[in-house]
């Protein structure tokens, strides 16, 4: 059975870095925390060459931290440098955008302050998962030869993990970026289809889908 990654939070507010290291810890998670985009690429790199650290496996950033084009820049670079690392976003403010660019780079998942503990444990499960998977799929890929052992199923305790369809894993995350931007836009469902880049179509069917009503 495969052990729970690290998890590395970026959090330029010590107290809201401190606070979510407790809630993480507090439910069987390794975790540490960093106030700046710059001192996360230093830990990241910093595990590469000590040998008694594990890597870390998922980044909690906040959408505001110093450094990199701030949240997203950092999204951008583990995308690109290591990507075996799965980001989830934090925000005070419900930027759309950045959302939707974040999620696009392969963030897991995007939550809005005041961090509820049942999501921010639901996201750190689902990004330790997408880890994990992705780590399977580069070990097979350098072992071709090697039959595939999948990860027995656990009772979704942290000492576990149960592969589940990216799908969904994806609908607690799209379901709090569609709401952001209907809000946003005074559920406009032109430019709201506009902003997210889909056709109307589709946005009629997401919001079936998720069961987002106008508010009256």
């Amino acid at each position: 059975m495969q052990s729970t990654p690290r998890i590395l939070i970026v959090e330029h507010d010590r107290i809201a870095g401190e606070s979510l290291l407790q809630t993480l810890s507090r439910h069987g998670y390794a975790a540490e925390a960093v106030r700046s985009a710059g001192e996360a690429i230093d830990a990241i790199e910093r595990t590469r060459f000590v040998p008694t650290q594990a890597p870390f496996g998922v980044v909690i950033a906040d959408q505001d931290v110093s450094g990199v084009n701030k949240g997203v820049g950092l999204v951008r670079q583990l995308h690109q440098d290591w990507p075996a690392v799965v980001p989830i976003l934090i925000s005070g403010y419900r930027k759309v955008e950045a959302a939707v660019q974040a999620m696009r780079l392969g963030a897991a998942d995007y939550l809005l302050k005041p961090i509820v503990e049942t999501e921010l444990l639901d996201a750190a499960q689902r990004a330790s998962q997408r880890h994990l998977l992705i780590v399977e799929r580069e070990l097979a890929q350098e072992v071709v030869a090697k039959p595939v052992e999948h990860a027995p199923e656990s009772d979704g305790g942290q000492d576990g993990w149960r592969p589940m369809p990216l799908s969904e894993a994806m609908k607690a995350p799209e379901r709090r970026i569609l709401l952001a931007a209907l809000e946003a836009n005074g559920w406009n469902r032109g430019r709201t289809a506009e902003q997210l880049d889909i056709n109307r179509t589709t946005l009629y069917k997401k919001i079936r889908q998720h069961r987002l009503d106008e508010p009256a």
